[in-house]
């Protein structure tokens, strides 16, 4: 198959960017009766939990049981085949969640192996399978709570199991000659050539286009252009967060050399315009820049220090001012509710999880006073240290 350059993305080519929680969702099912082929615009994980049946994705079968670990691309066409009633936890989030959290080359490149050569389905050990059961559970939580900094909660475990398949996939496939059918590997070149013609995917495969048309039609029931208008919608609304880039910068990087034909097809396939996409619920936004974020992990590795706004500021070469407003437009809160947060964090995992006295957790955490660390824990839980205590013991 010829080489031809692949269009990508990453929020390294932007200072900030923008990322909306509200498409995550964590859901346990049941599966009795078999599914119609499908695909969709997310990417899912899911957990079987119980049951057994076969796995098709792009024409392949795979065999599923208890702890197996799934993840679906957009471009999977497939569906779950029960032999016994098959019990699962699923996390579906937007692709553009992967544009957002950062990867190295080497990973980048597992990654790309991965897809090519690897199998969907990863088996973790009855050891394993409780903690990701448990990394479910603390999203599913975290978006029905909103507690404070949520949102980093989420993505920190949606790194987790994304870095934990990558993990098992790569131990599993170990052979890097194996090959998925030709439909997969047309459908995966697509999802990152969608400026390609039908000819010229065609030609990188060797085959013709009648065939090429004929593959679609038989798993997906439509043809080349109708998959590829798909793929680059699909495209267009990861691009959607990244409030820099133009409607028109963006319908134009897709593939579509008319602003008419890109409407007409966001609005077909979505149900809207673009901008009504982009404007729509921004309100549980997580809006990050790099300074931010190194501010915020500088306060994760030294919170239990005898840290002060002055410190700090003095640390990254900026006035107090400025560090205070760049928290502020960040992560709404200032620096002193921001380090007492992290703190409570870290003292509420002590009490729930060892039998440290209170006084050594309040010391521990970076309190330098009993009665403060009492009070801010009381006006964050509504409880006392003793109760809370108590109660996670419960």
């Amino acid at each position: 198959m010829e080489k031809k350059e692949m269009h990508s993305y990453s929020n390294s080519f932007y200072h900030r960017s923008q990322l909306t929680l509200e498409n995550v969702a964590v859901e346990t099912d049941t599966l009795k009766n078999s599914e119609q082929p499908h695909a969709h615009d997310n990417i899912e994980y899911c957990l079987i939990l119980g049951g057994t049946g076969y796995l098709d994705v792009n024409g392949e079968r795979y065999t599923i049981s208890t702890n197996d670990y799934i993840r679906f691309f957009p471009f999977h066409v497939h569906r779950l085949v029960p032999q016994e009633p098959l019990r699962f936890l699923r996390i579906s989030f937007p692709l553009e969640l992967l544009v957002y959290l950062d990867m190295s080359k080497s990973f980048a490149n597992d990654s790309l192996y991965i897809l090519e050569c690897g199998s969907p389905v990863v088996a973790l050990s009855d050891k394993d399978s409780p903690s990701m059961q448990q990394l479910f559970l603390e999203i599913k939580q975290e978006l029905k709570k909103k507690n404070d900094f949520y949102e980093f909660f989420v993505l920190s475990n949606v790194m987790k199991m994304v870095n934990i398949y990558e993990r098992m996939a790569l131990t599993q496939n170990k052979s890097r000659d194996a090959q998925h059918n030709l439909l997969w590997q047309v459908l995966q070149y697509m999802h990152v050539h969608f400026n390609s013609s039908a000819g010229e995917v065609a030609k990188a495969f060797s085959i013709s286009v009648p065939y090429l048309n004929y593959l679609f039609r038989c798993i997906t029931g439509s043809n080349f252009a109708e998959n590829r208008h798909q793929v680059r919608i699909r495209n267009a609304c990861s691009m959607m967060q990244f409030e820099e880039l133009s409607i028109a910068f963006i319908a134009n990087y897709v593939g579509y050399h008319s602003l008419s034909t890109f409407y007409r097809v966001f609005h077909k396939l979505k149900g809207m315009t673009p901008e009504e996409y982009r404007k729509k619920s921004p309100s549980n936004a997580v809006y990050r820049s790099d300074t931010a974020w190194q501010i915020l992990l500088y306060l994760f590795e030294h919170y239990n220090e005898n840290l002060d706004i002055v410190s700090v500021s003095d640390y990254f070469f900026m006035s107090r001012a400025t560090l205070t407003e760049i928290l502020k437009r960040n992560y709404r809160t200032g620096f002193s509710r921001l380090l007492t947060s992290i703190r409570l964090v870290y003292a509420r995992a002590l009490l729930a999880g060892t039998e440290m006295p209170v006084y050594d957790i309040a010391m521990t955490v970076g309190f330098r006073s009993i009665r403060t660390f009492r009070r801010n824990f009381e006006q964050d839980t509504g409880m006392t240290p003793s109760s809370y205590r108590g109660s996670e013991c419960t």
